[in-house]
């Protein structure tokens, strides 16, 4: 993980409140712990534990312009046409630090990704997974749109 992503991650500070809040609005599940997970640039992350033993990913849109609605959007129509993709549980939005964010509730997928794997995997595991990875986008580029640029 870079120094620059680090940085960015260290000002995204959402109250636990907020997060547990958020899992159990959209799930009927109590929340025990978080795990914040550093990756990518616009958003914070985190893995959502419940007393349930269930996980599911919590994320909070800090940068960028396009709302979690409009994506939540996409996946679903993703989902729609057979794409692995997670299943959107809710979109909401929180005042964090006096500012209005997105608030996003998705299943947790496990596995690792690709880039932490890749160096370990031989050329046919990594066959299989550009395969697989094709399948799901030709899916997922079969999905109408209403036109170049309209995502609404």
């Amino acid at each position: 993980m870079s120094e620059t992503v680090e940085r960015i991650h260290a000002e995204f500070k959402t109250p636990q409140s907020i997060v547990f809040r958020a899992v159990r609005e959209a799930t009927a599940q109590i929340p025990a712990k978080r795990e914040k997970i550093v990756r990518g640039y616009e958003n914070e992350v985190y893995k959502v534990t419940t007393h349930e033993e269930e996980f599911f990913i919590v994320r909070v849109r800090r940068h960028g312009t396009t709302p979690f609605v409009q994506e939540a959007w996409a996946l679903e129509q993703a989902r729609h046409m057979g794409a692995p993709v997670p299943q959107v549980y809710a979109v909401s939005e929180a005042v964090i630090q006096g500012i209005p964010r997105d608030v996003m509730v998705l299943e947790h997928i496990p596995g690792d990704p690709l880039e932490e794997r890749l160096a370990t995997m031989s050329s046919k595991e990594i066959e299989r997974v550009l395969a697989q990875t094709g399948e799901a986008l030709a899916k997922i580029h079969r999905i109408p749109v209403g036109g170049f640029y309209h995502r609404q």
